[in-house]
């Protein structure tokens, strides 16, 4: 629970300097995944498929506050986006309505 709340961000959430993200960590434990190198697969396969592998590891593992942070953004943008699109809508109905009355 805490990781939704600090994904979705609150009035006065500690922030720290960063590069990508200005947010603080919410686990400092030995356990963290950054501290040291992570550990690389041994196959040719498994090598061409890391990137992907470790993107969804950090994104729904290590730091699944940022998955919560992405869908706030996804979430944002369509509910933003939906009444553009109502009005465009509307806009091509009546064009559509002005062109049968009138000589175009």
């Amino acid at each position: 629970m805490e990781e939704i709340i600090e994904g979705f961000g609150y009035p006065g959430q500690k922030n720290s300097a960063g590069g990508l993200c200005t947010l603080g960590r919410i686990y400092y434990g030995p356990g963290r995944y950054d501290y040291g190198r992570p550990k690389m697969p041994k196959g040719w396969i498994a090598n061409f498929f890391y990137p992907c592998w470790e993107f969804a590891h950090i994104l729904f593992v290590a730091d699944r506050w940022i998955a919560w942070r992405v869908f706030r953004h996804i979430l944002a943008i369509t509910l933003c986006y939906i009444p553009f699109n109502i009005q465009m809508h509307w806009n091509k109905q009546m064009i559509e309505d002005y062109k049968k009355t009138h000589e175009w």
